[in-house]
């Protein structure tokens, strides 16, 4: 029968990851518990796999079994690009608008702050990420801007 590499690890990275495995068998390199790595389907189709390790070792601190969970991720990882890609497209249209945008959350502190409205506090929008007004204002105007909402 074919071993578990030939079977499900992509060629492009198979060696790498049997040098790997070796390696941890041979206790050179330290067990991970946690990683990432493609694996293909019996139709040969790439899928996204976390998996989670735990080494037993024997008397002498070899290890002699690995033992592992593995959860298929693809479509997580692809919904989390696809949410990075609509934050990167709703910044850029953020920050390509003159006037002065900004989001708080219900403690009032900026989440998110185009650079027109940063400009109005001299400051830049990463520097007011976490911040309320009371930062930026005197205490008198920093109450009056949150009454006037």
């Amino acid at each position: 029968g074919k071993n578990w590499f030939d079977l499900l690890v992509p060629q492009r990275i198979r060696d790498e990851v049997k040098d790997v495995f070796h390696k941890l068998m041979a206790g050179d390199i330290r067990p991970v518990e946690y990683y990432e790595n493609p694996l293909l389907t019996k139709d040969g189709e790439e899928r996204l796999i976390a998996f989670h390790n735990a080494v037993i070792r024997g008397p002498n601190d070899q290890i002699v079994i690995v033992l592992f969970s593995a959860e298929d991720i693809t479509e997580q990882k692809k919904t989390e690009e696809a949410l990075t890609q609509e934050r990167n497209l709703l910044q850029a249209l953020i920050d390509n608008i003159p006037d002065a945008i900004y989001f708080k959350d219900d403690k009032n502190r900026f989440i998110r702050v185009n650079k027109a409205r940063a400009d109005l506090s001299g400051t830049t929008p990463e520097n007011m990420m976490g911040k309320t007004d009371f930062d930026f204002f005197s205490p008198g105007a920093s109450r009056q801007r949150s009454f006037c909402r």
